[in-house]
C-alpha cells in the first residue's frame, strides 16, 4: 500500500528509560488514528526492567464496540524531515473523535483523557530537544469536544530558550478553541543527589490491585473511554466507594494507529481520571465536571501503568478541587489538579 514511514525516536535520559520506535502509515492521502494496537495485542513499552510488567494486561479487544478507535484524520502527510513535520503541526491537521473518546457524563461529549492526550501528541511533535522534557503540562477544557466532528490540531513553541521552553497546543472546532495546552520543558543534566532519605522517592504500593470497571448507573448505557478504553486496578476504594482511592490505570488503546503512546500522553489521559475515581457525591444526582488539568513531573512516567492516589475537595458553593500523587512502579514522579464545577443533574449552564 503506498505511503510513508517516518520512524521517530524519543530519547530517554537516566535509569530505565528507552527509546520508542514511532510510525505514521499514511495511505491513499490518509493517516486513519484507528487502534491503538491491533485486538488481542498487548501495549507496548514494558522493557522488562521496570517492574509494570507484575500488573496483568488484557486483550485490547473490547466486546460489543464497532470501533476499536480513539481518532481518525484526513490527509495528514508523515514528512521525514521533523523540522516540517513540527511545521506542518504549527498549520493545523484535521482530527475526528469517535465513540470510544466519549466520556460518562454525556455521550455526545468527549472524555477529558482523550483530548488531554491528543493535546500532549500535539505539544510533543515540536522539536525542542533530545535534553527537555515536560515538567508541567495545563491543559484548559474549555468548550464540549463532540464526537464525529472535524477538529483542527496544531501546536508551536511559544517560548524557545537555553533552559526553559514553552509550547502550546490547540484543539478547534469550526475555528474555536475548544481545548488548549501548555507544556513547560526544562532541560535536564546530572546532578550529583545527597544520599538522604529526603530526596528519595516515595514507593509505589507493591499490590497490583483489584481490576474494576466503572458501575455508576449512567456509565452502563455506552461504550465510552472510562468503561472500555481503559483498565482500572484499586488498591484502596472502588468505583462504588466514596472518597479516597489508591488506583493504576492504563490505557488500552493508542491514540494513533501504529504509534506506541508516549509516556505523557499516557500520564495526560490518566490524570484526568482524579475526580471520577475519587468522587465524593453522589454522581447520580450531581455532577463534578473538570474543566482543566495540571500535571506536575519530575521526571517521565516507566512504563504503562499510571498510580493514583486520589483524593476530591468539594464546597456547597459548587466548586470544588480533585488532587492526585502520580506514581509508577520506581515510586512517586509527580503530581496533578484538577478545578471541578459542581451541578445538580439536569442544571444547564456552560
Amino acid at each position: 500500500m503506498p505511503g510513508w514511514c517516518v520512524g521517530v525516536s524519543w530519547w530517554c535520559v537516566g535509569v530505565s528509560w528507552w527509546c520508542v520506535g514511532v510510525s505514521w502509515w499514511c495511505h491513499s492521502g490518509v493517516v486513519e488514528f484507528s487502534h491503538l494496537f491491533p485486538a488481542g495485542r498487548i501495549g507496548v513499552g514494558c522493557c522488562g526492567r521496570c517492574g509494570c510488567c507484575a500488573l496483568r494486561t488484557t486483550s485490547t479487544k473490547t466486546p460489543g464496540v464497532d470501533s476499536d478507535a480513539l481518532f481518525i484524520a484526513d490527509s495528514l502527510v508523515a514528512d521525514p524531515d521533523r523540522e516540517a513535520f513540527a511545521a506542518r503541526m504549527r498549520g493545523g491537521v484535521s482530527v475526528e473523535a469517535t465513540d470510544l473518546a466519549r466520556g460518562p457524563w454525556d455521550r455526545s461529549a468527549l472524555h477529558g483523557g482523550p483530548v488531554s492526550a491528543m493535546l500532549a501528541f500535539g505539544i510533543e511533535s515540536q522539536d525542542v530537544g533530545r535534553s527537555f522534557v515536560v515538567a508541567r503540562l495545563t491543559v484548559e477544557l474549555e468548550r464540549v469536544v463532540p464526537p464525529h466532528r472535524e477538529l483542527t490540531l496544531c501546536a508551536e513553541v511559544i517560548r524557545p530558550g537555553r533552559k526553559v521552553q514553552l509550547a502550546e497546543s490547540l484543539l478547534r472546532l469550526d475555528g474555536k478553541v475548544v481545548a488548549r495546552a501548555r507544556a513547560l520543558f526544562i532541560r535536564q543534566q546530572h546532578i550529583t543527589l545527597p544520599d538522604d532519605p529526603i530526596v528519595r522517592p516515595e514507593p509505589a504500593p507493591v499490590s497490583e490491585g483489584v481490576l474494576q470497571t466503572p458501575s455508576v448507573a449512567y456509565t452502563e448505557s455506552y461504550a465510552a473511554f472510562h468503561n472500555a478504553a481503559c483498565e482500572h486496578r484499586f488498591v484502596e476504594g472502588s468505583w462504588i466507594e466514596h472518597g479516597p482511592v489508591f488506583v493504576w490505570v492504563r490505557m488500552k488503546y493508542p491514540l494513533i494507529a501504529g504509534l506506541a503512546l508516549s509516556p505523557l500522553q499516557r500520564v495526560a489521559a490518566a490524570a484526568d481520571f482524579g475526580n471520577g475515581v475519587s468522587s465524593v457525591v453522589p454522581s447520580e444526582n450531581i455532577s463534578f465536571i473538570n474543566p482543566d488539568l495540571t500535571v506536575h513531573q519530575h521526571r517521565p512516567l516507566r512504563g504503562e501503568w499510571v498510580g493514583m492516589r486520589a483524593k476530591s475537595h468539594v464546597d456547597s458553593g459548587g466548586v470544588g478541587f480533585a488532587e492526585s500523587e502520580l506514581f509508577d512502579r520506581s515510586g512517586r514522579f509527580g503530581r496533578s489538579l484538577q478545578s471541578l464545577l459542581l451541578e445538580q443533574r439536569g442544571d444547564g449552564g456552560e
